[in-house]
């Protein structure tokens, strides 16, 4: 009787480990996703003298894709929005400044999971290319300026570790690195100049598989 016990236990508890494992386990298909958190960016250079330097910003980003084996391949969309902080020229500080600047991009993905490593935790690691465009907003006694192309190539790394809520859902947290060729500005105070824009940042998000 103790030793039917004792078996009836240790099934019972093998089951559920099975059940546990298949519940977690990797999958295949479609996926949607969303993150979301803050940014650093570059100053920029709107003249040969003049620049933009900008207060830590928020960030935002959907994605669709499809994932198949450890590969995901999917298409972003991101936006990112940091306040002006300082316009100076020559190094010297002025005054008035106000606005913002925003950062929309779309962007084609590939990352890879490093799904072995653990039954529910999994790094990865991806790259993205695609088109970014920026809208200014930003303001300062003196400054005047525009944007003469705003639409500019962009590239994205992606290092981030994720952890199996369940098999079709999962919380991730990433470091995303953005950077753009050059946008080129127009401005009263300086001509023309030319700066790339380049955001470091820090996301939490979910995926969900279908």
């Amino acid at each position: 009787m103790v030793n039917s016990k004792r078996l009836l236990t240790v099934l019972s508890a093998s089951a559920i480990l099975a059940c546990s494992s298949n519940a977690f386990a990797a999958f295949d298909g479609p996926f949607i996703s969303a993150h979301g958190g803050g940014n650093l960016t570059n100053d920029l250079n709107i003249g040969s003298r003049p620049t933009l330097d900008f207060h830590a910003g928020l960030q935002a980003g959907v994605a669709v894709g499809y994932k198949t084996g450890a590969l995901r391949y999917e298409l972003e969309y991101g936006y990112r929005r940091n306040s002006i902080d300082k316009y100076r020229v020559d190094g010297v500080q002025q005054a008035g400044e106000s606005g913002h600047t925003a950062l929309s991009t779309g962007l084609i993905n590939v990352l890879y999971n490093f799904e072995q490593l653990s039954a529910n935790w999994y790094p990865y690691v991806g790259m993205g290319v695609g088109l970014a465009h920026l809208a200014n907003n930003a303001r300062a006694t003196g400054l005047s300026y525009s944007t003469s192309n705003s639409n500019e190539f962009a590239f994205q790394g992606v290092l981030g570790m994720g952890y199996k809520l369940a098999r079709s859902f999962s919380l991730e947290a990433d470091y995303r690195f953005l950077g753009t060729t050059k946008f080129h500005f127009t401005n009263t105070s300086g001509g023309n100049a030319g700066s790339p824009y380049y955001s470091n940042g820090v996301n939490v998000g979910l995926l969900f598989s279908f």
